[in-house]
């Protein structure tokens, strides 16, 4: 009876372990299709100029998205004529200013929801879990000519018997935990790069297109998109 029940939990830990696998292998194809769309838009033909800074946007040091923006904490600055001399005043906040929380996009912005599989629902033992919620991992991404938000529905499941709880992880990105997918990193440097469009006007060409996202969160971006760029090159 001992030798049936472990060759029964060997037959499931095996089981367990090829969905582990399969899911491992899967990220790695997604990873490794990232890097060589990566690798293409900074290294193919039309983008063999050097990137060159502009001297007038120094790149921040660290690498957060929700870095701190001095030009989008502070409100404007206008100034009042009075008796002869200025009067600096700052203008109330609307509550529509670009701030560091994150991605924020209006419901103009296209939406594509990408399914990913619980590996615990597949298998000899996929009825003993259930999904009890799901899980999103928001990026934005970047498509000629428009942006599109992609969403990573994770479901979360249940083992029904003993009640654990596991969660499929977010898709590995070329920037961990950053919300831009990258598409929109690659999109940022080649357009500052090789056709000088600064980033001033990128993050106009943003809000014209119903995302918010602050200009400080664009620099670290390409801070940390020339970081990746070097290690790809010594590769």
């Amino acid at each position: 009876m001992a030798v049936a029940q472990l060759k029964s939990s060997l037959i499931e830990e095996n089981a367990h372990l090829k969905a582990q696998n399969a899911q491992m292998a899967e990220r790695l194809s997604v990873l490794e299709q990232q890097v060589a769309w990566f690798k293409r838009q900074l290294f193919g033909r039309k983008s063999e100029k050097q990137i060159i800074d502009v001297p007038h946007q120094p790149l921040l040091d660290g690498w957060q998205d929700d870095a701190s923006d001095a030009s989008a904490d502070e409100p404007p600055v206008t100034q009042t004529e009075v008796k002869g001399h200025k009067r600096r005043s700052r203008k109330q906040r609307s509550g529509q200013e670009v701030n560091d929380s994150g991605l924020r996009f209006d419901e103009s912005v296209p939406q594509k929801i990408i399914e990913l599989p619980a590996p615990e629902l597949t298998g000899p033992n996929a009825e003993q879990f259930e999904i009890i919620d799901y899980k999103d991992t928001v990026r934005l991404a970047q498509q000629p000519g428009s942006y599109t938000v992609l969403i990573y529905r994770r479901p979360v499941v249940r083992h029904k018997r003993d009640h654990s709880v596991s969660e499929v992880a977010a898709p590995s990105n070329v920037l961990e935990g950053c919300v831009g997918d990258v598409s929109v990193i690659a999109g940022l440097m080649v357009d500052k790069a090789v056709y000088h469009l600064p980033l001033y006007r990128q993050h106009q060409r943003l809000l014209d297109s119903g995302i918010r996202v602050s200009r400080s969160t664009l620099l670290n971006w390409v801070n940390k998109g020339e970081d990746s760029r070097g290690l790809l090159a010594g590769r």
